[in-house]
């Protein structure tokens, strides 16, 4: 099922399933979001969850037991429900099952909140833990975008800009998309700003928090 929200400047459009955006639309009808693909790649925006990448053979082990899991998890690939919704902002809940437990044995909560203000769309992830074991997870969002706008402007010209400095670290993977181990310092320009260049394709960033 597909749900709005909208204000004077965007019309944002998501799908329950997988929670997934499936277009950003100024009111001048300019799509911000990568459209699909299948020459390239066929998703716009999909979440991720409990795993991010992928298992080698698709199998884990814990405790003794073998799972399987499809790469990034299987949120991407599930219906969550609508449990608030309003004209600027909506929340998709997706909790454990024996279906889920098949693949991923803990008990979880997983939210995801898009909340749409003036010329912003912020989308969050909320992770509960409601089992009595520690859990492991990893989160995320996947979403692509049209770069660049205008075919006179640059792909260079385009940046991300990080709300607040930070160091992010390089994490090196195989050609096949298997992490191999590796990690270096990735400095951004004034420790927030990461302009696009398109060797940056198949790179990992993880952000080190202090709490």
């Amino acid at each position: 099922m597909l749900v709005n929200l909208e204000n004077a400047c965007l019309n944002i459009q998501i799908d329950t399933k997988g929670g997934e955006l499936r277009s950003i639309c100024d009111r001048e009808g300019v799509e911000y979001l990568w459209q699909g693909d299948a020459r390239y790649w066929k998703d716009r925006a999909p979440n991720i969850f409990p795993y991010i990448a992928r298992l080698t053979g698709g199998k884990y082990r814990y405790r003794g037991e073998e799972f399987s899991m499809d790469i990034h998890g299987f949120v991407k690939d599930s219906r969550l429900a609508c449990v608030e919704k309003s004209r600027n902002a909506l929340r998709l809940r997706l909790e454990s099952d024996p279906g889920t437990r098949r693949m991923y044995p803990f008990d979880f909560r997983y939210d995801v909140d898009f909340f749409l203000e003036g010329q912003i769309l912020t989308v969050s992830f909320d992770i509960k833990n409601t089992g009595d074991t520690k859990m492991y997870f990893g989160v995320g969002g996947h979403p692509g975008f049209r770069v660049p706008l205008d075919r006179e402007e640059e792909f260079g010209a385009y940046f991300l800009e990080f709300k607040r400095p930070c160091n992010p670290k390089r994490i090196g993977f195989s050609s096949d998309c298997f992490l191999d181990g590796t990690e270096e310092d990735f400095p951004l320009e004034d420790k927030r700003r990461l302009r696009l260049r398109h060797d940056l394709s198949f790179m990992f960033f993880t952000k080190r928090i202090e709490r």
